[in-house]
Parts: C-alpha cells; structure tokens; sequence
C-alpha cells in the first residue's frame, strides 16, 4: 500500500496534497505514509513488513468491494505480504485468489 501511496506523491501531486488536508497521509523526510491509525486502539499489536504498527480490533471488520470486473484489484496483506486478486467466485472464502508473496 505504501507504493501506492508513494506513486500518487509521483504523479498527482494536487491528489496527495487532498489526502494530506484530510489526514489522510503524512508527510515527512523520508516520504509519504498512509495514517492507520483511526482513533481505536486495542490489543494486540501487529506491524507490516515494513515495521508500522498496526493495532487489531476486538471483532473482525468486513470490507467490500462491488464491481462488474473483479479481476481489476488488488488486495495487498501489509503484514504477511500476501498479494491477492479478485475472482468471479461468489463464495466469500475464493473471492481472492493468491497470486504471489511480497519479500519484506
């Protein structure tokens, strides 16, 4: 995710400067960076590969995305750097097919 972000700062700076406004992303020396934090804080901790902490909510968070062509996104796991692509399958256990392993 933190590429993303980082391709943004690259090529739309008016984009990043909007998501800097909201709070969105921090700036800083070193680059650009995604603000986890939401104001909920609980235990446990986990970090990304990339060594942000992250605190894991009490109950699991559902996240959806609806759209015609599922095959268009990507669903990074910061934390193991499992990369997954969306399928046409509706059962909600291969939605996601693995498509690869980021190194940290």
């Amino acid at each position: 995710m933190e590429d993303t972000v980082q391709q943004i700062a690259k090529t739309n700076e008016e984009q990043m400067q909007h998501l800097t406004n909201l709070g969105e992303v921090v700036q800083n020396d070193v680059g650009n960076y995604l603000v986890i934090d939401d104001g909920v804080i609980s235990k446990p901790i986990r970090k990304t590969l990339d060594g942000q902490v992250l605190y894991e909510l009490e109950e699991g968070h559902e996240l959806r995305i609806k759209t015609k062509v599922p095959s268009k996104w990507i669903l990074q796991d910061t934390e193991t750097g499992e990369v997954y692509r969306g399928t046409s399958r509706t059962d909600i256990y291969t939605q996601w097919e693995l498509i690869g392993k980021l190194n940290n």
